[in-house]
């Protein structure tokens, strides 16, 4: 394997969104949009793409145009993130297929937890995207945003419960409102099971379980990985994460 993978950041035309590309040394093999988590440092989307660039695989991870969850954000601004979100990964698509790029029957998609929502409307309406792994995710992203424990989206529900004028557990009407008509369930029902591997956590606490669950049946069921951790213990599985991805993308783009 290429340790020494290549990295460049770039800017997508058509948005100006930060990118970085992570290139194989040699030929450009297969090509990977990469969809982040919902905040930090992308430490975890580097490591991944760097060590998929190392198998081969040009990956193209798209940054985030804003944090999504600073406290007093509100849903409608979390639902603007999400189209613009959207529009990014059909940008980055176009990026990887411009000229001198990567085949077009050679485009796969690395989606990990908020980045798996995501990526499952892309995966599910964009016929580019031939392969796709979900790592993290479900659908229902309001339902995901009322029910996650964890400490910043608690503070996140709170500030913007204070803004509204209600109690945290009075939020749902207004995010459903907003969020919804961007929601991942619909455009999932379009993803081809046979294509797409989704890697779960059994002891999910951010994104439930019956959420991974109702996106497992949205896209008729594709093949399962469920691993015995929660939402950020699934770091304890990252060499389990990374052979199942790879494989599983190896098969399907260089066939």
């Amino acid at each position: 394997m290429d340790r020494d993978a290549l990295c460049e950041e770039v800017r997508l035309p058509g948005s100006g969104t930060a990118a970085w590309c992570f290139r194989p040394r040699g030929e450009p093999g297969a090509g990977l949009l990469m969809l982040p988590v919902t905040a930090g440092d992308y430490e975890v989307e580097c490591g991944l793409a760097r060590w998929l660039a190392g198998r081969g695989f040009t990956t193209l991870l798209v940054g985030r145009r804003a944090e999504w969850l600073v406290p007093g954000r509100m849903p409608a601004e979390i639902a603007a993130q999400a189209a613009g979100a959207y529009k990014d990964a059909s940008l980055g698509i176009d990026w990887l297929l411009g000229p001198g790029g990567i085949d077009p029957h050679r485009i796969g998609l690395v989606g990990i937890s908020l980045g798996a929502y995501l990526g499952s409307v892309v995966a599910g309406t964009d016929p580019r995207v031939r392969a796709s792994v979900l790592l993290l995710g479900g659908a229902d992203l309001a339902e995901a945003l009322l029910t996650a424990d964890d400490g910043f989206i608690d503070e996140w529900r709170a500030s913007v419960a204070a803004r509204l004028g209600v109690r945290p557990d009075e939020l749902g009407p207004a995010l459903r409102a907003a969020i919804d008509p961007v929601d991942n369930l619909a455009p999932a029902a379009g993803i081809d099971p046979a294509t797409t591997l989704m890697v779960l956590a059994a002891f999910d606490r951010v994104v439930v379980p019956r959420l991974g669950r109702l996106l497992w049946e949205a896209a008729h069921r594709p093949r399962r990985l469920l691993l015995p951790c929660g939402h950020y213990s699934a770091a304890l599985f990252l060499p389990v994460i990374r052979l199942a991805t790879a494989q599983w993308l190896e098969r399907l783009l260089r066939a």
